[in-house]
């Protein structure tokens, strides 16, 4: 390996644990809303909850029109100046056509919500409509703030907003439903507030700043934002459909308090996998496409691979070990009236993280600028996937659902490995793979045999221990490992 593709995986390590630090206490918020959520609110309504939140993250996916992308693919273009615009266009024109958007969004999602059908089985859905509208516009342009200061790689600066944005909307809303009312309307409109004020801040800070201008938006760099990032949408939409989809047919077959009971199992993945792959996935994709522009497309295929298999390391006994102690956690969490959403964990675990390495292994795509294939691969796996769960829920129930998951996104994997592999193939070290699931054995015997239950003590005290008995095994096993162990601790 080179010596600037050494200071790129150096770059990336400091970027990663920046994200991966934020993440922590963003995830934080999560642990420590769902405990007190599943406890105030009954079944039906944190169903509910589930629900609006789930629409809302795909009219979020609808709303930015893949212009997070764009935003990523020619902000080096504007900064580097090879073009002729001053960079102002790039943050003005990114800012007035995401509130456009977001906006026309909003008000056709209200207007079809109100008078043709109402999308949340709440007392008062047209208030809920109006919420979503709202946070349909406030949430674009968060993610617009968040996505100028990424590009920036200003990751400190991004852990800041998005921590502000998270607790104190946190914090406003659970205290907004202990003085008003314990109802999902009353939640909502402390978000709603909180995001407001954020992005008035925040706009004032840009102006001031003469990033973003009232004159100087680009039609023509706008539109080849759009054509760029609108291919992506439906990447994303299908993702959300291949995520979210079960909820809606479980509130169809089974109601909302199952809904509830199978959000928690499936939050608790999705919790799990943001932790430890969102700081690398927000951090990876820019510096990628900075190596591909400066060292070409060898030195980025060996910077894609060993990441990739780096993070099979981490994977591989995170899945084994939350499903030994799934049960224990989600009773922590939620309490024991939920314990029942423990079975879907190994399958949606397993079928999220496969799916979650996707910048890595679809590199190609986005690289070569063949964005357009992914749509098609994730909506045939997301019609897949409803077709399964059709089939599986009224006979499995929840169980049916998690399965529907895991075949769909291990499907999927496939499909777009095979597709981006035309046209960068990176190196999957099985041999490793299987030294990996071999370490797991031990691992997962010991913790399951540790007897004693005290709560989360119980949790942490077991899973140090399966970290250790997991990292002593391959170091008995793999030689390289060892090498480089050895390496670590002589410097």
């Amino acid at each position: 390996m080179t010596n600037g593709n050494e200071n790129l995986i150096i770059k990336l390590f400091k970027q990663s644990s920046h994200y991966f630090i934020g993440n922590i206490i963003l995830m934080i918020a999560g642990f420590v809303s769902m405990p007190i959520l599943t406890r105030i609110l009954t079944k039906s309504q944190y169903g509910i909850l589930n629900l609006v939140s789930i629409t809302l993250f795909i009219l979020l996916a609808v709303a930015k029109f893949g212009l997070q992308h764009s935003a990523v693919r020619f902000f080096d273009e504007f900064k580097n100046g090879k073009r002729k615009e001053d960079i102002s266009v790039f943050y003005t024109t990114l800012f007035w056509g995401c509130l456009i958007l977001s906006t026309v969004v909003g008000a056709v999602f209200w207007i079809l919500g109100q008078f043709l059908y109402h999308p949340f089985p709440s007392e008062r859905p047209g208030i809920l409509l109006l919420l979503v509208a709202g946070m349909v516009i406030t949430g674009s342009m968060i993610i617009r703030f968040i996505n100028f200061l990424r590009v920036e790689q200003r990751t400190k600066s991004v852990n800041l907003l998005k921590i502000i944005d998270r607790y104190v909307a946190l914090a406003l809303s659970l205290a907004f439903v202990y003085i008003f009312s314990k109802t999902i309307e009353i939640f909502f409109s402390g978000k709603l507030l909180v995001e407001f004020l954020v992005i008035v801040t925040l706009s004032y800070l840009f102006f001031k700043q003469h990033k973003i201008k009232l004159k100087g938006f680009s039609l023509p760099f706008f539109k080849e934002c759009i054509w760029y990032g609108f291919p992506l949408v439906g990447f994303e939409l299908a993702g959300f459909f291949m995520i979210y989809s079960d909820r809606y047919l479980i509130q169809y077959f089974l109601g909302s308090e199952a809904v509830g009971v199978y959000s928690v199992g499936s939050n608790l993945c999705y919790y799990i996998k943001d932790i430890l792959y969102f700081p690398m996935w927000y951090a990876i994709s820019p510096l990628y496409m900075e190596l591909y522009s400066n060292k070409g497309i060898e030195e980025t295929r060996e910077f894609i691979s060993k990441n990739f298999n780096y993070l099979l390391l981490i994977s591989i006994p995170m899945i084994i070990g939350f499903s030994v102690l799934g049960k224990q956690i989600i009773t922590i969490l939620a309490s024991s009236k939920y314990e029942s959403a423990a079975v879907v964990i190994p399958y949606i675990l397993t079928g999220t993280l496969a799916w979650s390495f996707y910048p890595l292994y679809a590199s190609g795509l986005f690289i070569y600028k063949q964005t357009k294939k992914l749509p098609l691969l994730v909506f045939i796996c997301g019609g897949l996937n409803i077709i399964l769960n059709i089939i599986l829920i009224p006979r499995l129930d929840l169980l049916g659902a998690a399965l529907a998951t895991f075949i769909s996104y291990i499907i999927l994997t496939g499909l777009v490995m095979a597709v981006s592999f035309k046209y960068l193939k990176i190196h999957i070290e099985f041999p490793k793979i299987f030294k990996y699931v071999f370490a797991c054995v031990p691992m997962s015997i010991i913790i399951y045999f540790i007897g004693f239950d005290i709560g989360i003590l119980s949790v942490l005290i077991k899973t140090i221990t399966g970290i250790i008995t997991y990292f002593f095994v391959l170091l008995c096993i793999d030689k390289n490992i060892r090498l480089k162990v050895i390496k670590l601790i002589i410097r």
